[in-house]
């Protein structure tokens, strides 16, 4: 399995950023460091602000793919969700390596040359501890992959503002 996720952020609503700035014990708010009460502080946080979210789900990973091909078709999905169902012209995703990065970059030039996104729709790429919106798709992203082991409190405080997509990867 290989998640991907995105929040969409209006920026005539309300941000969560400013409270989850607080919950932060380090650089970032990042789902695997926190404690279970931070967690679930934050997801309390995010569930209550009028945020939505998308997460694409790819699995189950095939035989002989690799997780960063999953990443790739999940993007690809995403970016085409984000464009044509919300009008979403510019995505930030989290700074991996410069060669995970150029992937990223050349899986949404394909979907520019395609016809499937607007040429104008731009994917970024910056670090999580410079850009606190990141966190929040980290929280919904963990929450839901605890969720799926059974531990569904965190989960519940934001499945209603989270659309989820599945996919199958193919190699």
């Amino acid at each position: 399995m290989y998640l991907l996720g995105a929040y969409l952020h209006d920026d005539a609503l309300p941000d969560p950023i400013s409270p989850l700035k607080k919950l932060a014990r380090g650089p970032k708010l990042h789902w695997r460091d926190s404690v279970p009460h931070v967690r679930k502080e934050a997801c309390r946080v995010i569930g209550s602000s009028s945020a939505r979210h998308l997460i694409v789900l790819a699995s189950p990973l095939v035989h002989g793919a690799h997780e960063e091909q999953a990443r790739q078709q999940a993007l690809m999905t995403l970016v085409t969700i984000l464009a044509c169902d919300y009008d979403v012209g510019r995505l930030v995703l989290e700074h991996r390596q410069r060669k995970q990065d150029d992937k990223d970059q050349a899986t949404v030039a394909i979907a520019r040359q395609s016809g499937m996104i607007s040429t104008r729709f731009s994917l970024q790429h910056a670090y999580g501890d410079e850009e606190p919106h990141l966190w929040v798709p980290d929280q919904v992203l963990g929450a839901y992959g605890d969720a799926r082991t059974g531990k569904t409190t965190n989960w519940n405080l934001l499945a209603a503002s989270v659309r989820l997509e599945t996919m199958q990867p193919t190699r």
